[in-house]
This record gives C-alpha cells, structure tokens and sequence, in this order.
C-alpha cells in the first residue's frame, strides 16, 4: 500500500515536534501546504494567531477585557486541519499525539504487514478509535511503532 498526501508519495512520521509548542497548528498548516493543500482562511491557525496577537497588543488583558472570547477562540486547537490532512491522504492517517503531529502508514514499519484492523477505546468520557496496530510484531500500547 502506498502511502501518498494529495496524490505526492509521504514518509510516515513526525511532521511536527513538541517543541514548536503553541505554534505547532501553525507548522502543521505550512506543512500540509508543502503537499499543496489548500486550507481555508476560515480554518487557518495562523490567521487567528494575528488576530489573537492584534488583541494582545491593544489590551491589558486580553484573556479578560471585551475580546476575551475571541481571544481565547483564536487559540484552541482545531482538528480543521486534521480533516484537510486526512480526505487528502490515502494509505495512512495524520493524527496529534501529545504535542506532535504524525503522519502514520497502514502498514506496520516492523514487518510489512497490513496493519488496517484499529481498536475503539475511552477517551474523555467518549469512544474513538485508535490508530491500527499489528498483531504479529507490534505493542499496541507504543505509538511509535508506526512512526
């Protein structure tokens, strides 16, 4: 199985590091961009970092005054960008885990199987299903047995 984002081949792996911390969305949409994904100015984080910076030069305290709830929409995560990612990959999945983004293949790295069976488990009081594991050479409690 190939591996492929918006029709160019891809490596899985990590895409975004931990360290580009709070402006990690913003790499992952220069990232997603490199592969000539368009993302919509609506869904695009590094529209809403200007703004939330715009806020945060005109006011005390912008987590608290009149632009508060803007202020504080600019900043959370949105997974628009993992939707842009996902519809345009095939052979894999785009998925943040801890801080980092990755891109994972449907076949284990370990041993070539195909490695498309996934598992649905307790997240935050709702199910959803984890990235796929295979059975024959990888531990299914190891995110990086995909990387």
């Amino acid at each position: 199985m190939t591996l492929t984002v918006n029709g160019q081949a891809a490596s899985p792996g990590c895409y975004v590091e931990g360290h580009w911390g709070q402006y990690g969305p913003d790499h992952f949409a220069d990232q997603l961009e490199g592969f000539g994904i368009e993302i919509d100015k609506h869904d695009d984080p590094r529209r809403y970092r200007r703004i939330a910076r715009w806020i945060e030069e005109r006011s005390p305290e912008p987590a608290h005054g009149p632009l508060a709830g803007v202020y504080h929409a600019c900043l959370e995560d949105d997974d628009a960008l993992l939707m842009y990612a996902n519809d345009a990959t095939e052979g894999g999945f785009w998925e943040w885990w801890e801080g980092e983004v990755f891109l994972r293949s449907y076949v284990c790295s370990e041993c070539g199987r195909d490695a498309t069976k996934g598992m649905m488990v307790l997240v935050g009081g709702a199910w959803r299903e984890v990235p796929p594991v295979c059975d024959f050479c990888c531990d299914a409690d190891d995110p990086g047995c995909f990387a």
